[in-house]
């Protein structure tokens, strides 16, 4: 599908979620557009030595995307820079964590769909991400907003099957249920699992904040957590967010062969 329906070049601000190699030089891009949501362009001769569009079609690029509309997809004709995020690019963990984040924010949104409130929100994660002193808490917190944004966040206290408060550790947590439910409720569902009840009311509260914390407890155990959920909505593999899952265990394990005995 084109990315628009008429011949006219147009413009759009937009983030560069994801690049692909198309033919000898090219790149397949997805955008993340104000304007249209989400979209794919191609970027011609981007991979050439000395094409100006090599940087704007980097992942994490965010700028005014000038397009003429094609056939099949829209080609980038222009680009005026906006940023660079380059402090995620500065930040091996940091970039990790952005580009999990940006998986996400590309496979639960279908293209040429808008969502007013989304570019605003991916731009203010990336850069609570690259900014905040604590960014596993920053990738924890923008998931969560992101889940809400979607209209599939969970009820991490409240029993879905029932309407009881959480009261008990572990508990279960269902996607098909929609959040956590009681042990009685539990053998319903085949998709179950358990979690620690702190972790659940971390999610909830977290989930309430207008901004990431600067600390916050068992950040791998959440997003380990979160993934599940993630899998089960999207019905795909995530391949980004489990390496940073991977990274956070890797940085984990280091950390306590570092302690003195």
């Amino acid at each position: 599908m084109s990315a628009s329906s008429s011949k006219e070049e147009f413009s759009v601000n937009a983030l560069v979620l994801r690049r692909t190699d198309l033919g000898e030089s090219d790149r397949k891009l997805v955008l993340l557009t104000q304007e249209r949501g989400k979209i794919d362009v191609v970027a011609r001769g981007a991979r050439k030595a000395g094409s100006k569009l090599a940087s704007a079609s980097d992942p994490l690029s965010v700028g005014v995307y000038h397009l003429a509309p094609g056939k099949r997809w829209a080609y980038v004709t222009q680009v005026q820079p906006i940023s660079s995020l380059r402090g995620l690019r500065q930040d091996y963990n940091r970039l990790i964590y952005a580009l999990a984040y940006c998986e996400l924010v590309d496979l639960s949104n279908p293209h040429d769909l808008r969502n007013d409130d989304l570019f605003t929100e991916v731009l203010t994660a990336l850069i609570a991400i690259e900014s905040q002193p604590n960014p596993e808490a920053a990738l924890l917190w923008a998931e969560l907003r992101l889940l809400q944004i979607e209209g599939i966040a969970p009820s991490w206290k409240i029993c879905t099957a029932t309407g009881l408060d959480l009261g008990e550790t572990p508990a279960w947590v269902s996607p098909t249920a929609g959040g956590f439910i009681t042990q009685s409720q539990s053998n319903s569902y085949a998709d179950r699992f358990q979690v620690d009840a702190e972790i659940l009311i971390g999610l909830d509260l977290l989930s309430q904040r207008a901004k990431p914390p600067e600390k916050f407890r068992k950040v791998k155990e959440s997003l380990e957590t979160l993934h599940k959920w993630w899998r089960h909505h999207l019905d795909r593999q995530l391949p980004a967010h489990e390496q940073l899952l991977q990274q956070i265990q890797i940085e984990a394990t280091s950390a306590t062969a570092r302690l003195p005995d």
